[in-house]
């Protein structure tokens, strides 16, 4: 009779296997994995894994902090090119008000032409 925690004879009985227990370059492969950004989204790497515990924060921290780098320039990018795009709306808007400040010059001026040239037909 065999218990449940044995293996029948001629089995071979797998262990339990953690994370840790794998070698450091296939852990650094998954990090690579986690932390690159194979997708092409542009979203914010996710800390859970490097929050598990004190060994793997420190074999993971390096490459989370570099996507985490790249994403916030990325977006900073984004945010560069509207507020290029802002700036020069600013700018034609700018630009629009002093022809309309100076069409309001002339027209206001209209009566006081009026009444040189009507002045000067009359006189």
């Amino acid at each position: 009779m065999t218990s449940s925690n044995t293996a029948p004879s001629g089995a071979v009985r797998a262990s339990a296997l953690s994370f840790l227990s794998l070698p450091a370059e296939i852990r650094n492969q998954i990090y690579r994995l986690v932390y690159s950004n194979t997708g092409g989204n542009d979203t914010f790497p996710n800390p859970a894994l490097i929050r598990t515990c004190k060994q793997i924060y420190v074999e993971a921290f390096e490459m989370y902090l570099i996507e985490q780098q790249r994403v916030t320039m990325q977006k900073l990018k984004e945010a560069e090119k509207k507020n290029a795009a802002y700036e020069k709306s600013l700018w034609v808007m700018d630009a629009l008000q002093r022809d309309l400040e100076t069409s309001l010059e002339y027209y206001n001026a209209i009566p006081a032409l009026n009444a040189v040239l009507g002045g000067a037909q009359t006189g």
